[in-house]
């Protein structure tokens, strides 16, 4: 049964309220999760990027929701601007093999760094075994003679491979894809999945990831019009707000998520995002609502923070530990959100083999509370905006939900297919928590 936006709506909140352990979600508004993730992946702000302005609108559409819960700024906004570069495709993205038109997202997706680049171009085949030369494999490329005229295909990792040997393999490509002079033709990286990312920065030399069912080792011939824009020194921002402590306001905690996605290939294909990030999103600002209520007000202030530029490279948290709006030494704890859309399997905690008290605690709370079937520990991991805080000395977890789908960094990360499994009790058990710092 397909259900339309608003069923969607009571039918998780049933469900919600059908498995629920806890009761303290039950007081925020369920359909408000669903409206927010909704906003934040809807075809308006294009995957959060830097294509029409989408990261501008998603960091204005969380800092209404901010003023309209109630929350204070640091300064006169609630804005923390900061400049990044990026690469993006903003126009015309066309790819066809002997005359068949592949869908951008779905078939292929260029490489981040792509310059512009169009016309036609005849196709050539490396062998695996090659590519693990990557050094033999650029001096063959670049002394072809007509070696501008040429796409060469990356296949896929010889099944018969070990795991060791297709690592190699993987760094191998590597090395060839951003070591191929301009000038000297292009790539194609075969994949059983994409997986996207952004770029600050044009590559030499343009290339496509093509998914390996969408092609066959008898095309003889590219056609491509590529269009990029490199954007320099543009404007972005993280959304910051609080809520001021009763007794010792100037100390904090801090919940934090990134708004940011990869935004749109061409004009009409964008990655949306949903579990990446705007359930961590979402999860803030359900936490907003829940702690600037007068009877759950903390005695130290609560931070707030969506940062900006995570895809590039967690530039937004790294500008915030450079430029604090508050000093960082009067940070009690950091909680750190990102993909916590699933949770069928649980969370892990990154940083929890660090903080291990606080871990030992967040753990005793779940057992006892029954909240998530399962809580996994990682060690230290640049993997996530905590991480710029932990190397300052900040207490922090970034914690993030396992099972469910597998979608990430591609198309298939939609708001309709997210399943918010254990996003109530994880709610109830960052509350928990928190109240309870010593």
């Amino acid at each position: 049964m397909k259900l339309n936006r608003p069923n969607r709506f009571a039918f998780l909140a049933l469900c919600l309220l059908m498995f629920a352990g806890s009761v303290s979600l039950l007081a925020q508004d369920l359909q408000y999760t669903l409206l927010v993730i909704d906003s934040l992946t809807g075809p308006d702000k294009l995957g959060r990027g830097y294509v029409q302005n989408g990261h501008l609108k998603a960091a204005h559409f969380i800092a209404n929701e901010m003023k309209e819960t109630g929350l204070q700024t640091f300064g006169n906004d609630y804005y923390q601007h900061f400049p990044v570069n990026v690469n993006t495709f903003p126009d015309t993205l066309f790819l066809s093999l002997d005359g068949k038109t592949l869908q951008a997202g779905r078939d292929y997706q260029p490489f981040a760094c792509d310059p512009d680049i169009y016309g036609t171009f005849k196709v050539q085949y490396l062998k695996p075994k090659t590519i693990l030369n990557p050094l033999a494999t650029l001096n063959r490329i670049t002394k072809h003679k007509n070696a501008s005229e040429i796409f060469w295909v990356i296949p896929l990792a010889s099944e018969k491979w070990d795991k060791d040997k297709v690592k190699q393999y993987q760094k191998s490509i590597e090395a060839i894809r951003y070591n191929l002079p301009a000038e000297k033709g292009g790539l194609i990286i075969l994949r059983d999945k994409l997986t996207w990312e952004l770029s600050q920065t044009h590559c030499a030399a343009p290339g496509f990831e093509i998914l390996s069912d969408a092609f066959n080792e008898k095309i003889t011939s590219l056609s491509c019009t590529i269009t990029s824009q490199l954007i320099q020194g543009l404007s972005t921002q993280n959304v910051i707000a609080y809520i001021p402590g009763t007794t010792y306001p100037d100390s904090f905690v801090v919940f934090t998520a990134h708004y940011d996605h990869l935004g749109a290939m061409g004009p009409n294909v964008y990655i949306p995002g949903a579990n990446d990030n705007a359930s961590g999103i979402a999860m803030l600002l359900n936490l907003a609502h829940f702690f600037v209520q007068e009877d759950q007000r903390l005695p130290y202030s609560v931070v707030f923070m969506a940062f900006g530029g995570e895809e590039l490279g967690l530039l937004g948290s790294k500008y915030f530990t450079e430029h604090p709006l508050f000093p960082l030494e009067n940070i009690r704890f950091l909680i750190n959100m990102d993909m916590l859309g699933t949770g069928s399997e649980g969370i892990t905690v990154v940083n929890g083999r660090v903080y291990e008290k606080a871990y030992k605690k967040l753990t005793a709370i779940n057992n006892q509370r029954h909240y998530l079937p399962s809580i996994k520990a990682r060690g230290k991991a640049a993997n996530s905006d905590h991480y710029f805080f932990s190397e300052a000395g900040v207490p922090a977890f970034f914690i993030y939900t396992r099972g469910g789908i597998k979608a990430y960094h591609d198309i298939y990360d939609r708001p309709e297919t997210l399943p918010l499994t254990a996003f109530m009790d994880l709610f109830n058990l960052l509350v928990d928590f928190v109240i309870d710092l010593p």
